[in-house]
């Protein structure tokens, strides 16, 4: 019996970095090593990339270009806006509508297509294929869409909230598989869309093994915090790191910051004017690889949440290397930390001296259950 044929369709892909580019990059090259024939249909793409459909998106490669440049000015905040306000159920529906004509011109005929949010708009293009080419759909969601929303014209009750949550039920009931990332999310869709014939599936954050460690200069602790601020979550304020990291030098002088990940103009303003700079690395956005590194040689990991209760994709990849877990913020998604060993930033000292976590190793259990949906 042949192995089915995947679709992946994603607005987000490497080389892009995020934690919604890494998680259906490792699908895609995991069951390909598995034997199975994976497409991915998205913006952008590797070099050497089998089975490519490249979804246009003129916006997203003009934001690509501008941030690889770290030049260029900034839009008005009234645009995105006004964008949020006219396109339901986000910004990327217009992506999506590419994205199905892209497939639809490819002359592909998957088993199976996997959509994955967010955005939510990738499953406009997974309802639309699935009608359109008679194949099954699973729909996956990384992150809540209505009860713990992401987006901010989300977070009043109102008109939005209430025809975004039809379309989630519509969308849930189509799809013949569903797919979260955590048990409460898996709770949420089953609130969204009751009545479905089967409970979704959980499969976890995970990630691969680290590369070789990066060897860090200077004397330590060397603490890493990866990915974005405000640009991530508004609510993910960079002075309050900046304020954690201030308590913990007071204990240990000769800890070192290190950011490896984009930062706002107004974020770099004010780590230029924190009298901790000389104490802080700026490693910028660097490639997948070299973050991994970066992970796998910090003698701490940092989350830092607040004004959102789920936890960070990235947690998967922290939870592939040894370093203690270290926290900002507050929240309910501290809660959702139990079972791992995490600490304040502020206590680092703490979290150094106690003994080191085992990698999860958790890449070749989520394997198997993707391998197990397609089989079903």
């Amino acid at each position: 019996m042949s192995k089915p044929f995947l679709l992946i369709v994603t607005r987000h892909y490497p080389p892009e970095i995020s934690g919604g580019a890494r998680r259906p990059f490792l699908i895609a090259r995991g069951l390909r090593g598995r034997g199975y024939r994976v497409a991915v249909a998205a913006p952008f793409a590797p070099d050497g990339e089998p089975d490519w459909i490249r979804t246009p998106h003129p916006a997203a490669e003009r934001g690509r270009s501008l941030a690889l440049e770290a030049s260029g000015p900034s839009e008005p905040a009234w645009k995105p806006w006004l964008r949020r306000m006219v396109r339901w159920p986000d910004n990327e529906i217009g992506w999506a509508g590419n994205a199905v004509r892209a497939v639809m011109s490819s002359g592909l005929r998957p088993d199976w297509v996997l959509t994955t949010s967010p955005p939510e708009s990738a499953h406009a293009a997974g309802e639309r294929l699935k009608r359109a080419l008679g194949v099954r759909w699973a729909l996956e969601m990384r992150d809540s869409w209505i009860e713990e929303p992401l987006r901010p014209e989300l977070l009043e009750q109102g008109l939005r909230q209430k025809v975004e949550r039809s379309i989630a039920a519509r969308w849930l009931v189509a799809a013949d598989a569903r797919i979260a990332v955590s048990a409460a999310l898996a709770a949420e869709m089953e609130r969204l869309a009751r009545g479905t014939a089967s409970s979704p599936s959980v499969i976890g954050h995970f990630a691969e093994p680290p590369p070789g460690p990066f060897k860090f200069e200077a004397p330590g602790p060397h603490l890493l915090h990866s990915g974005s601020f405000s640009l991530s979550h508004e609510g993910r304020r960079f002075a309050d790191l900046l304020g954690a990291f201030a308590k913990l030098r007071s204990s240990v002088p000769s800890a070192r910051l290190h950011l490896a990940g984009r930062l706002t103009a107004m974020e770099r303003a004010e780590l230029a004017l924190s009298p901790l700079a000389e104490a802080i690395t700026l490693h910028g956005e660097v490639p997948y690889a070299a973050s991994r590194a970066l992970q796998a040689g910090a003698d701490g990991l940092i989350v830092f949440q607040q004004g959102i209760d789920a936890l960070p994709g990235k947690l998967g990849e922290y939870l592939e290397c040894t370093a203690p877990i270290l926290t900002v913020g507050e929240g309910a998604w501290k809660a959702r930390l139990s079972g791992i060993p995490n600490w304040p930033l502020e206590s680092a000292a703490a979290a150094l001296a106690a003994p080191r976590r085992a990698p999860s190793n958790a890449l070749p259990a989520a394997l198997d259950a993707y391998e197990a949906l397609l089989r079903g």
